[in-house]
């Protein structure tokens, strides 16, 4: 199995976060190398999407996780012996990660009330991971930076 994991953590609006990441068609905006993306249906476990990139061949996907309140979403791509899997995490950061570098500051800074951490992973899975992940995985991951800045400048707190 190989993971790359991707989070920027900024003052979001999670609802507005979320309606970004659960309106594939709109992915083009926020997802670099995307010429189109779509979705058969409402964005519901076992819904199916179609994605096509700038170069490379389009590819289908399917919904397999979805959870509106925590704002967790999942598409997986099946691949030969394998899976694919992108999943987006909207989480509330660790104060400790946020106080860094306010332990400096007594009394210590409060962390911010708006900040959010959009985390990005990318699995997969299966005996040619290592292939697909030449192919798949590391090219997806190496977008994710762009994606997240995106997203967060498109939903701003008073959203």
């Amino acid at each position: 199995m190989i993971v790359h994991t991707y989070a920027l953590t900024a003052p979001v609006s999670p609802s507005a976060v979320w309606r970004h990441w659960v309106d594939v068609d709109q992915w083009t905006d926020h997802f670099p190398g995307l010429a189109s993306a779509r979705l058969n249906g409402p964005v519901a476990i076992g819904a199916v999407g179609l994605i096509k990139p700038d170069r490379g061949p389009r590819w289908s996907f399917r919904i397999s996780a979805v959870d509106r309140v925590k704002k967790r979403f999942a598409i997986e791509r099946k691949v030969l012996f394998g899976v694919v899997r992108l999943e987006f995490a909207l989480e509330r950061p660790e104060e400790a990660e946020e106080a860094e570098d306010a332990a400096a500051f007594d009394p210590p800074l409060p962390a911010s009330p708006d900040a959010w951490s959009m985390v990005y992973t990318v699995t997969i899975t299966g005996p040619l991971a290592v292939v697909y992940d030449r192919f798949a995985g590391r090219p997806i991951a190496k977008q994710l930076p762009d994606l997240s800045t995106s997203v967060a400048a498109a939903s701003p707190i008073d959203d």
